[in-house]
């Protein structure tokens, strides 16, 4: 077990490993980010996809991070995850986001013990319509463990077993910041209130940067009827995965990807597997030990829209704009650029956003004064 492993203490855990294009239905589908070297353009050069903000749907973001200060042999950066992530959904003009965090005190509505995070998500479930946008965001701890075990604390009378006889949890907090299996969140109990909570017309996307994740959304053995979801997990169910200590792998591969398509696509949309295919370079550029899991029933991430484009412009802290604007507009330019360049030149964006921060400057605060003529030019 890595000191830096986004998983609970070491235990057994059997492997359950599926080969990319696996399925088990026509409605459901789960690919290996590790042998996914496709192309998402699709077989005949499609690019079109179902676009998203012309529904006159909303985004909802739900953002959830355990970083376990007070379990000192467990501590993650999953509130700097959690902090890039909600970052990322107001550069796309995202104003409803709902940030739980363990850095709260327990009585706060938005510290997230499993009671809380299903109050929110019924919240949000409330005042969301058919065609909004359900974004659901993890870091922190999870595991995999024998169904036996949680079954007692599962709350669905749905508990589906699994080929592997083993299920996924949530490692939350209990009440008084605890760290027992009667207050984690089992996969079951997670995907019944996820699909009760919304109206059948509401796509939902959740993004889990934690251990044993690959299924952890239940995508695969929930009965989602005609539900459109799609889960981006960081490793498959029997991986572990890494903190950087700069924040998880998959957090930062998506920071890495959003970037670099905002840069080459503006405002447009991108599709789902866009999106997808950049993150697993950038993933495994940052970790070769785990392999990115991508599942969806119901929909195509070839032709879903990523709910959470952003401007280029946005993402240039003022004194160092024209700086990594030049190296970007050379990455443009050469659409072949390597994953290494595409890495380091956000490496060098992070060290002078850090740079910065430390001299009291705007740091990742987004350029509030955008030139009209820059917004009508921007890259396409």
């Amino acid at each position: 077990l890595k000191w830096n492993s986004r998983s609970s203490p070491p235990r057994h855990v059997h492997a359950r490993v599926m080969g990319a294009g696996h399925s088990w239905s026509e409605r459901h589908r789960h690919l290996d980010g590790g042998l996914a070297s496709y192309c998402w353009e699709g077989p005949c050069g499609r690019a079109d996809y179902d676009a998203f903000r012309e529904t006159g749907g909303v985004v909802r973001f739900l953002i959830v991070t355990c970083e376990y200060q007070y379990l000192p042999k467990y501590v993650l950066t999953s509130i700097r995850d959690g902090c890039n992530m909600q970052r990322i959904a107001q550069k796309a003009g995202v104003s409803d986001i709902t940030f739980m965090r363990d850095d709260l005190p327990t009585d706060d509505p938005l510290f997230p013990t499993a009671v809380h995070l299903r109050e929110q998500i019924r919240a949000i479930g409330e005042r969301s319509g058919e065609e909004d946008y359900f974004v659901f965001f993890y870091s922190g701890h999870a595991d995999s463990v024998d169904s036996k075990v949680m079954k007692p604390f599962a709350l669905t009378r749905r508990f589906q077993d699994e080929d592997d006889g083993k299920d996924e949890v949530f490692q939350l907090p209990g009440p008084n910041r605890e760290f027992a299996w009667k207050y984690f969140l089992v996969d079951d109990d997670f995907a019944e209130i996820l699909d009760t909570s919304f109206d059948k017309g509401v796509r939902i996307l959740v993004i889990t940067d934690c251990c044993h994740s690959g299924t952890i959304a239940d995508v695969d053995t929930h009965n989602w009827g005609d539900r459109r979801i799609c889960a981006f997990a960081a490793c498959r169910d029997s991986e572990e995965s890494t903190d950087t200590g700069r924040g998880g792998v998959l957090s930062k591969a998506i920071d890495y990807a959003v970037r670099e398509l905002a840069f080459t696509k503006g405002k447009k949309e991108y599709s789902l597997g866009k999106i997808w295919s950049k993150v697993v370079k950038y993933a495994h550029h940052l970790e070769t030990d785990q392999e990115p899991q991508l599942t969806f029933a119901n929909m195509d991430p070839e032709s879903s829209a990523w709910p959470m484009p952003q401007a280029w412009w946005r993402n240039f802290p003022g004194t160092t704009a024209f700086k990594v604007q030049q190296e970007i507009e050379r990455m443009r330019r050469d659409r072949r650029t390597s994953t290494v360049e595409g890495v380091r030149t956000m490496q060098m964006w992070e060290e002078a956003v850090d740079a910065e921060e430390k001299q009291g400057g705007p740091g990742w605060a987004a350029r509030t004064e955008v030139d009209e003529e820059l917004s009508e030019g921007s890259p396409g």
